[in-house]
């Protein structure tokens, strides 16, 4: 509230069912991880088209759409159907080395997790974004950041070859100095607008998330079902 900062927290924990699981329980149906290099591919590709993601009529009920800027430097805008204004702008995606660092908390830290990909999606402006003195200025306006992390299985399925699939975390977040247009300009922020970003931008970025998460899971499954052919 003192800031007028904006910053969210997501994770989901993904255990690949084993070979007996009742999910698969055909044999043409086995799950099998990828190789290292084949999931960094995959959620590389996947987190870098998160844009294009928001554009599905499924997502957004044909309401938002997705374009590409014809700028020297990419970037993509999701504009409003109905009243025709760029809603974000982002920017090209950028890859993070040092994931575990910035990204994972003391939690996914503690328990070892290796990250396998690290992306982050700048924000570049947009109606929802509050650009004072920002993009111009040389100010972060923050970014969307999506993290790939691999953990590896319990001392539990070690005795259990079978079993052997290690879990998966994707974490996103919003990060860096993202500040919300309807938080307004001044600080400290005010308590009705403080209420009125909560109940409005953040329950749809929570449901946007929520939906993009099952997305990637979906996808990877495939991905997975993919390797065992």
């Amino acid at each position: 509230r003192s800031t007028g900062v904006a910053s969210s927290w997501e994770q989901s924990y993904v255990c690949i069912s084993s070979p007996t699981s009742p999910k698969y329980h055909d044999t043409s149906s086995q799950l099998n991880l990828p190789s290292r290099h084949e999931v960094y591919k995959f959620a590389n590709e996947i987190f870098s088209d998160y844009p294009r993601y928001l554009g599905k009529k499924s997502l957004t009920l044909g309401l938002c759409s997705v374009s590409n800027s014809t700028e020297k430097s990419p970037s993509f805008n999701l504009q409003s159907t109905i009243v025709g204004v760029d809603v974000l702008t982002f920017g090209p995606p950028r890859i993070q080395k040092n994931g575990l660092e910035i990204v994972c908390d003391v939690e996914v830290k503690a328990i070892g997790g290796n990250v396998i990909c690290c992306v982050e999606i700048p924000i570049l402006g947009g109606y929802l974004a509050n650009t004072t003195n920002g993009r111009n200025g040389g100010v972060d306006l923050g970014c969307l950041r999506f993290t790939w992390v691999e953990m590896e299985p319990s001392e539990h399925n070690k005795t259990k070859p079978r079993n052997r699939r290690p879990n998966i975390i994707i974490v996103t977040e919003i990060s860096g100095n993202y500040r919300p247009t309807l938080a307004g300009k001044k600080t400290p922020i005010s308590w009705w607008r403080k209420q009125f970003y909560f109940s409005t931008q953040r329950v749809i970025h929570a449901y946007v998330m929520w939906r993009y998460h099952g997305f990637v899971v979906n996808e990877f499954e495939k991905k997975c079902l993919q390797a065992h052919v």
